[in-house]
């Protein structure tokens, strides 16, 4: 229940994680035609992607072109869980 030991173990991470049973969602994209990205994917090929999101989605300077759409998704979210609290 320390703080001290989640910092330990978060520390102690792979190079690349592993995610645990993604079984259900790899079965969805499969399904829909949808190719995998950085949530589905593991080990060294996640590290891949990782990579070159990393270039883009993380420098300050690159990632503010990306506020405006991402707003857009959180706006639409927030409305769909007012609706679904409606019901």
């Amino acid at each position: 229940n320390s703080p001290q030991l989640l910092e330990e173990l978060l520390r102690k991470d792979q190079k690349f994680p592993s995610r645990g049973d993604m079984t259900l969602w790899t079965e969805y994209r499969d399904m829909s035609g949808l190719g995998y990205g950085p949530f589905t994917e593991e080990g060294e090929r996640w590290y891949q992607l990782r990579a070159v999101l990393n270039k883009r989605m993380l420098h300050p300077k690159d990632s503010a072109q990306y506020g405006g759409i991402i707003n857009e998704v959180v706006a639409d979210f927030n409305k769909r869980i007012r609706y679904l609290r409606q019901l």
